[in-house]
């Protein structure tokens, strides 16, 4: 999902949010955010520095 939630309203941010976390271990969903609050629910996170992939957690 690119930016999954950016032009959603706070409720229903929150159902995709929801979403995720109801097929999270079952699922491997590949996310693309600027937001940490979306990016906090994933089990790995990446930034990208220097043209490079930097894991982060």
């Amino acid at each position: 999902m690119d930016e999954a939630t950016a032009a959603l309203d706070m409720e229903i941010e929150k159902a995709v949010i929801d979403s995720i976390r109801q097929v999270k271990g079952s699922k491997t969903i590949l996310l693309v955010t600027h937001h940490m609050s979306l990016a906090n629910e994933c089990d790995m996170v990446y930034k990208i520095e220097n043209m490079k992939f930097v894991r982060m957690k």
